[in-house]
């Protein structure tokens, strides 16, 4: 005998991630209207994370049937993506899919209301696989922050650790002055899977030249480095971003510059 989840719990998993399949590969919208005016479509379905039935797709005989019945141990994916993770249950664990149904609630939360911004946001490049350096021509072609990272979650003004942090602010640098990090950065020298960090950046000035890299410290360079006025970086937590002066178009020999930086803090999670 199976344990199928009630229509109610199928409609709530559902509306918690906005109708779109959780799987972050897909993100695709599972519902929509119908040609009739009085009708709409769904291609979701509120699959087990853990199987319904012995023999199932990650089954757990350590359930009781309420638990697998129950909205918990169910996750909102597009068809295609709900036969997906049962063909291949060794490859779509169960702690994976649990992340992806974390990460697809959380995201959709920070949506609510929002609709405006998170299109201007999908308008921009993708964020980076591969951590590094990198520069841009413009604020615009600077990626958004995801808003998922499997692995991994972030809390509004928190760091690696849960403190508390100004993940939004001004960095003054000073013509041969050397390398500057942001005050109090919070990376540390052990553990440097424990989570990462995204910034992005840009100089006050469009045509300043502001020269990036990473490293554990102002004094202990790590990464290569790369010159332009609008740029953006992504690394662990072991390190940290530093800037330094690189020159000045203005005619009177400007010594200083300012840059804007946006940061987001991702923790590990299990």
């Amino acid at each position: 005998m199976r344990d199928d989840f009630s229509e109610e719990v199928k409609r709530t998993v559902a509306a918690r991630v906005g109708y779109r399949c959780s799987r972050p590969a897909c993100r695709a919208l599972t519902s929509g209207p119908q040609v009739d005016p009085a009708k709409a479509l769904n291609v979701g379905v509120a699959a087990h994370i853990t199987a319904a039935s012995p023999g199932g797709p990650r089954y757990d005989p350590a359930r009781s049937a309420e638990e697998r019945r129950h909205a918990n141990n169910a996750i909102w994916l597009c068809q295609t993506c709900g036969k997906l993770v049962d063909n291949d249950q060794t490859k779509f664990t169960e702690v994976e899919l649990r992340q992806w149904k974390r990460n697809a609630e959380a995201e959709a939360l920070t949506l609510i209301g929002k609709t405006e911004v998170a299109s201007v946001e999908t308008s921009r490049p993708s964020w980076p696989k591969s951590q590094g350096v990198y520069i841009t021509e413009s604020s615009e072609t600077i990626p958004g922050f995801p808003r998922v990272l499997v692995g991994y979650r972030s809390e509004n003004s928190k760091d690696f650790w849960g403190g508390s942090f100004a993940c939004r602010g001004t960095l003054r640098l000073f013509d041969s002055h050397g390398w500057a990090g942001i005050s109090d950065f919070p990376n540390t020298m052990n553990g440097c899977s424990a989570g990462v960090f995204m910034i992005r950046w840009r100089a006050a000035h469009p045509d300043a030249l502001i020269a990036s890299t990473l490293g554990y410290s102002p004094e202990l360079i790590l990464g290569e480095t790369k010159i332009g006025s609008f740029g953006y970086m992504y690394s662990n937590n072991c390190e940290q971003p530093l800037f330094r002066f690189a020159d000045s178009p203005d005619s009177n020999e400007s010594t200083l510059v300012d840059i804007y930086y946006e940061l987001k803090f991702w923790q590990a999670t299990p």
